[in-house]
């Protein structure tokens, strides 16, 4: 009898064994190698829609990829498009191919032909388009800046310089250097 309860708890044994050890193992294999590629998450075809603490939307993003990266927090963001919503009537529409967020979302820096339009004024009437190599957007700031040349274009006027500096609490552009255009009414 003896022997046989030996045998008994030694295939018991091999039983725990093979059910939940090999399947752990098994996982943490499968860990490592997300780890090794360095992305918390990936996804495609996505959207985000981000709001303040009052449930007001303050801006969406949405694009072709986004991986964050599981060490900084960064998110990489492959054609993106984003609206960004001040107030009622003036937001901001920008497209560009490339960009990234930081790991708090506050700071969105957009990069290789980024084209941004301004829809303010009653009805959204006003519309003022901005194409510039890069453009980072400091949502804590309510500031748009680049240090690129920009070309700014409101219905048959154009103006242009290198950077730009875009308050969105006051609804102002600043051109910083180079300033060169014409004015059409």
């Amino acid at each position: 009898m003896q022997l046989k309860t030996l045998f008994f708890l030694l295939l018991l044994g091999v039983t725990i064994i093979i059910a939940v050890i090999l399947p752990q193992q098994k996982q943490n294999d499968l860990t490592e190698e997300n780890t090794a590629e360095s992305n918390s998450y990936y996804l495609q075809q996505f959207s985000l829609t981000v709001m303040n603490e009052q449930g007001i939307i303050t801006y969406t993003i949405e694009g072709d990829e986004l991986q964050q990266d599981e060490i900084s927090g960064v998110s990489t963001l492959t054609n993106p498009s984003s609206i960004i919503y001040r107030n009622k009537d003036n937001d901001w529409k920008i497209d560009s191919r490339e960009g990234f967020i930081n790991k708090d979302q506050s700071h969105i820096v957009l990069s290789d032909q980024v084209h941004a339009e301004y829809f303010g004024g009653e009805s959204n009437q006003q519309n003022i388009k901005v194409d510039t190599k890069s453009l980072e957007i400091f949502l804590d700031e309510d500031r748009i800046v680049t240090n690129e040349k920009v070309t700014i274009t409101h219905d048959s006027s154009k103006l242009s310089g290198t950077g730009m500096v875009a308050d969105l609490k006051s609804n102002t552009i600043k051109l910083n250097a180079d300033v060169k255009g014409f004015y059409a009414p």
